[in-house]
């Protein structure tokens, strides 16, 4: 028979005996497993089943290196800047910064100016705003 060893009201161990009249620790209890197994609560009635955990929450993530910054644009998008920051003043400086910075927190309100400054001069489409400033999972790997 399938038995239980329960030990502050959660089953500890799952063995197989041939009957419930056997020696367990202090404050242990022994009762028919047909049901239930380790984690399972024991209410002095019934098992009841473990809660399943709570999901662990995505972490998100608003900080880029310069280099993945400028991955989340397309090739057209990179040239047509680039090309624009050599003749547009506005554009150059927006560019210059985005290059020099050690990394582009998107949550900054001078990055959203940036990319706003880029879908004026039609650099970019108005469609794009909500895409490049989007906070992405963070893959801790």
């Amino acid at each position: 028979m399938r038995v239980h060893i329960v030990s502050d009201g959660v089953v500890i161990n799952t063995i197989e005996a041939d009957d419930l009249n056997f020696p367990v620790g202090e404050g242990q209890v022994v009762i028919d497993g047909d049901v239930g197994g380790i984690g399972w609560a024991w209410d002095g009635e019934k098992l009841v089943a473990p809660m399943a955990p709570e999901p662990f929450p995505v972490q998100m993530r608003s900080v880029f290196s310069v280099r993945e910054f400028r991955q989340r644009f397309t090739l057209d998008e990179q040239m047509a800047i680039r090309a624009a920051s050599g003749t547009d003043m506005q554009v150059g400086l927006v560019y210059d910064e985005f290059l020099s910075a050690q990394f582009i927190d998107i949550e900054d309100p001078a990055v959203a100016t940036g990319i706003d400054l880029y879908i004026s001069k039609d650099l970019l489409e108005a469609s794009r705003r909500q895409e490049l400033l989007a906070r992405e999972p963070f893959d801790a790997a």
